[in-house]
């Protein structure tokens, strides 16, 4: 017999689970909790559906050639999730879409949507994240499912699954507003091969219909948007006060962005050049604000300014992940690239991460080791330095006298790192370590 908890309780146990937000079976011991019994399925449903397309890590690259039976079966199950939506559009809304697809596809259409319009919850009023390659995956899913045999869908040319997902994409966007619903985290993974779909009916969420969903946004991440989307997103959405969180490639638009973002606590910027970097995140809008900068495949070279780092006086994470320096900058030139780095001081930085291959110039594994090592320690922060071939890594602080090996953390750096360290100390601090040191 289960506990008797109370339900705000129960939403409360239930959200922790999530916390991460991206573990597979996380999501399924919480699906499971939500079959105990009426009330534990009541205080699990609103947490499951913040984000019901939010893809499994290891499927996040859908190949099923790569993954076990069982993945791919749970993957080919998303479609359920469209069912599931669609039961909460009214009858007319309903009959509506389906004449939609008739009129559209006349004799390839499906002959019936085995959709009922009853739904125990009304699920989209849950949703707070939308997975944009989710989705995507979830509608192709879906699509296939209306037909007993691959066969019957070869009369579809690309053309026409990329409409008919148009449709269903912009019946759902709809169904969405009617619901109330507005986005706080907005993700556009990697496509793939599947790029060229995503330029087809991504203009749906660019239409001026359905800009209300994107009006609160706190967590942008479009890494992966080509730079014309990118543009008609700017234009589209045009207002990102709300927003705290970014994930970006360097964009001739971010300035744009940040202009209006005036509570930015964090920004992750891939590919680009520091030296057009730099001068764009030290302008007073985002600088006061900005307390972690993560630089994912960015190239620092000679001229950076790096003295604009000091704009930052907020930041608490600085992370280097797959960062090189241009291969014409010669040795001394590195050394005073180094010394502009290292003559920033910053009195609230708790973590600097320097993450990359073994075989990348760009490592505090390598020449620059000590030089960074030490800048990090003075600042009082975890210095993590990563090989990412390794499940290993090395962490340095003030309070070691040198660095320790540790696993590899994926997330949450410095609370578990400092648990790590702490755990270190106090085991040195034991009689039984005393006494072996005298």
């Amino acid at each position: 017999m289960p506990p008797a908890l109370d339900f705000d309780v129960l939403m409360m146990i239930f959200a922790q689970v999530l916390l991460d937000g991206s573990h597979t079976t996380d999501y399924r011991s919480l699906r499971s909790c939500s079959l105990v019994n009426k009330k534990w399925c009541e205080a699990a449903i609103p947490i499951l559906w913040e984000n019901p397309f939010i893809l499994p890590p290891k499927l996040s690259k859908y190949d099923p050639e790569q993954h076990q039976e069982e993945d791919v079966a749970n993957w080919t199950k998303s479609g359920k999730i469209i069912e599931t939506l669609l039961r909460c559009l009214s009858r007319m809304e309903l009959e509506q879409f389906h004449k939609d697809i008739q009129n559209k596809f006349h004799h390839n259409a499906p002959k019936f949507l085995t959709v009922s319009n009853h739904s125990t919850f009304a699920y989209p009023k849950f949703m707070r994240s939308l997975s944009i390659h989710g989705l995507y995956q979830s509608s192709l899913s879906w699509f296939n499912s209306l037909y007993d045999s691959p066969k019957k869908t070869q009369d579809f040319t690309f053309s026409d699954k990329q409409e008919f997902i148009d449709l269903l994409v912009r019946r759902l966007l709809g169904l969405y507003v009617n619901h109330g619903v507005r986005f706080r985290r907005v993700t556009i993974g990697q496509l793939n091969d599947l790029n060229v779909m995503l330029m087809f009916w991504s203009n749906s969420l660019f239409s001026k219909e359905y800009k209300v969903l994107f009006g609160s946004l706190q967590d942008l991440d479009i890494g992966y948007m080509k730079e014309g989307k990118v543009a008609e997103m700017v234009e589209s959405w045009n207002d990102f006060s709300t927003l705290t969180s970014l994930t970006i490639k360097m964009s001739t638009h971010l300035s744009k962005i940040l202009a209006s973002s005036r509570h930015l606590k964090k920004i992750k910027i891939l590919d680009g050049r520091t030296q057009s970097i730099l001068p764009i995140l030290s302008l007073p809008t985002p600088s006061v604000a900005l307390q972690s900068i993560t630089f994912k495949f960015v190239e620092f070279d000679e001229n950076d300014p790096w003295e604009l780092l000091s704009s930052f006086t907020n930041l608490e994470k600085l992370k280097l992940i797959n960062c090189w320096i241009h291969p014409d900058v010669d040795y001394e030139a590195k050394k005073i690239m180094g010394f502009k780095v290292t003559k920033v001081k910053f009195e609230k930085l708790k973590l600097f991460v320097c993450s990359n291959p073994r075989s990348s110039g760009m490592s505090i594994e390598n020449e620059g080791k000590t030089l960074l090592v030490q800048w990090g320690v003075l600042q009082h922060a975890v210095v993590v330095s990563e090989n990412l071939e390794s499940s290993k890594t090395r962490i340095y602080h003030e309070k070691l006298d040198k660095g320790i090996e540790v696993d590899r953390i994926e997330h949450n750096l410095y609370k578990n790192y400092m648990k790590q360290i702490n755990k270190i100390l106090n085991t040195s601090k034991t009689p039984e370590c005393l006494g072996k040191k005298e």
